[in-house]
């Protein structure tokens, strides 16, 4: 099965599918989440799923992005070439002055992310949304990136004890 398989399973959901009942849904009754973890956190990181999950990180469930910042391979397949170190290029320049968020790459997210906590610390989740994306961005769509960034220790979460107010710095090497 591809991934666009998932997707399309995901998209059909009228609400965020467990790992599990992907897996069952996808590779069958015997399948586990295993199974299709890393197709999962793959989507992940191109920007085409989201995982919600507690804040402990348990139950974790999958969902499709907003749809105004969903990457639909069609649209932009003659827009985008594959660079020799695997990185997606915008081949129009009028394009790249007016980026829409899904047409950033991961990549260049995760500079614009490391730019902004290079010069302050403590930077709430909403501002660096909005810096990335735009003023009508909402902390939802970078906290994927974010959180990928703390699993590699670049980032630190800062926040208070009950766990509100979540603010990110840069973790010096």
């Amino acid at each position: 099965m591809s991934s666009e398989d998932v997707l399309q399973l995901i998209e059909q959901s009228s609400s965020p599918l467990r790992t599990l009942e992907i897996a069952r849904s996808v590779y069958g009754a015997k399948a586990t989440s295993k199974t299709v973890n890393p197709m999962l956190y793959s989507l992940e990181r191109s920007g085409r799923l989201i995982k919600i999950s507690e804040p402990d990180g348990s139950n974790p469930r999958w969902t499709l992005p907003p749809s105004k910042y969903r990457v639909e391979d069609n649209r932009i397949r003659d827009k985008i070439e594959e660079t020799e170190d695997n990185r997606i290029q915008d081949k129009s320049e009028d394009n790249r002055i007016h980026e829409k968020p899904e047409e950033k790459s991961r990549d260049s997210i995760v500079t614009e992310i490391l730019s902004i906590l290079s010069t302050r610390s403590e930077v709430p989740t909403l501002e660096i949304a909005k810096a990335v994306y735009g003023s009508k961005a909402s902390a939802r769509m970078i906290n994927p990136i974010l959180y990928s960034l703390e699993r590699e220790r670049k980032v630190v979460k800062i926040s208070e004890a009950n766990g509100t107010k979540p603010r990110w710095s840069l973790i010096l090497t």
